[in-house]
């Protein structure tokens, strides 16, 4: 049943962006049996040891800071789920409660004490069914609701602890503490681009004057801004997911299609983008909102780039679910399921380490580059000579 389970996921994930797990993508184009590829699985986690980070956990796939000091993750081990606090300075780990189920997507209330989860099982007929998980980590109580949609179906509010979600009439807000619903959004303001079948997400300015509408499958949206000074569309919006705004006027968002994927900025006030990066495989686009810090991936590598846009930092690390402490000082990034916490200070301090590493890198994917019998698909030669390029660039803007 497990087996079964896996490959219906799978087959429903070639399509569906997922926040809460990271991907290895050298195992999608790198025969895993190879020694090449332990050799640059080898280099690029040893790289986490040269520059001091911090390891917390294995089989993590979602993590996000509740405080300056802890942290909340979800472990998880075949269906079963373990939520856990992390006390950073003490490290001490304490579990909060355990669920079944695949998680798909997950999030943390703006006071950290609530996590919010989709998660997949299957039901008695072997038909897959989602789920709405809400999980109080101060109390520990589990509240479970049956979900219309497999996956993402929600956003959160960036000012109460409240979950958004289309209803019949609407966008509903409703409080994660009390469960009382209240429409917000009336269904007429974003008819013209709903077709029914899809989820409606509504991703809600800092200030609540102004709404991103996103709906769609598969990497095609439609997209529209509603303003108190009229409305706006948006072409080019490819996941439903990795939207975040930055300010009352600004918010990033995916672009582009497979294998050459962008971050872009879109200025509401001057209606127009400003591209962060392009040619991505993955841009696994973050924002933490105290600290005013946008992280994202250029083909793996975590891009740090501050909410005034003026400068980047390329730490030369890879990882996944990247996101910020409070003070801005340390960040949080999953790399093949391992939970880390590295520090900024960390990386310019080593940073002659990571470029010998990069170094080391460019020479192993070299040599996957005339093994074509540890390629896995007619993709392989395409992503292991970006690899090399993307490390190449590297080294060259880092001195």
């Amino acid at each position: 049943m497990i087996k079964k389970f896996h490959l219906i996921l799978l087959l429903l994930l070639i399509n569906v962006p997922l926040l809460s797990r990271d991907i290895d993508l050298d195992a999608v184009y790198i025969e895993k049996s190879s020694g090449l590829y332990r050799e640059i699985i080898a280099v690029k986690e040893k790289l986490y040891t040269r520059i001091s980070s911090l390891y917390i956990d294995s089989n993590v796939i979602f993590a996000q800071w509740c405080n300056g000091d802890e942290i909340v993750y979800i472990k998880e081990f075949s269906q079963l789920n373990i939520v856990y606090k992390y006390k950073r300075n003490s490290r001490e780990k304490v579990e909060i409660v355990r669920f079944y189920g695949n998680v798909t997507y997950a999030d943390l209330n703006r006071t950290g004490n609530i996590v919010y989860a989709k998660v997949l099982s299957l039901d008695d007929n072997g038909a897959a069914k989602s789920e709405s998980v809400v999980i109080n980590i101060n109390t520990k109580e589990i509240t479970k609701k049956s979900s219309k949609y497999l996956f993402i179906d929600y956003t959160m509010h960036p000012s109460e602890d409240s979950v958004l979600n289309e209803s019949k009439n609407g966008i509903t807000k409703t409080s994660l503490i009390s469960f009382e619903s209240k429409l917000i959004i009336p269904s007429n303001k974003y008819n013209d681009i709903a077709s029914g079948n899809d989820p409606v997400l509504a991703y809600i300015s800092p200030d609540e004057k102004k709404t991103v509408i996103v709906t769609g499958n598969g990497g095609v949206y439609k997209t529209k801004i509603l303003t108190d000074q009229g409305n706006q569309t948006l072409n080019g919006v490819t996941s439903c997911s990795d939207l975040r705004w930055i300010d009352n006027n600004r918010f990033v968002y995916m672009s582009g299609g497979a294998g050459d994927y962008s971050a872009k900025v879109y200025d509401v006030a001057a209606k127009k983008s400003k591209e962060l990066i392009s040619g991505t495989l993955n841009p696994d686009i973050n924002y933490s909102d105290k600290p005013g810090i946008i992280t994202a991936l250029e083909n793996q590598i975590i891009i740090v780039i501050p909410r005034d846009l003026n400068t980047r930092v390329e730490t030369g690390i890879e990882g996944e679910e990247s996101y910020f402490s409070p003070d801005g000082r340390k960040f949080t990034s999953i790399y093949l399921g391992k939970l880390y916490v590295s520090s900024l200070n960390m990386i310019e301090k080593y940073r002659l380490d990571i470029r010998r590493s990069a170094g080391e890198l460019i020479k192993l994917y070299g040599k996957a580059a005339n093994m074509k019998s540890i390629w896995i698909s007619d993709y392989s030669r395409e992503y292991i000579n970006k690899k090399i390029k993307q490390y190449d660039k590297f080294l060259k803007m880092n001195p």
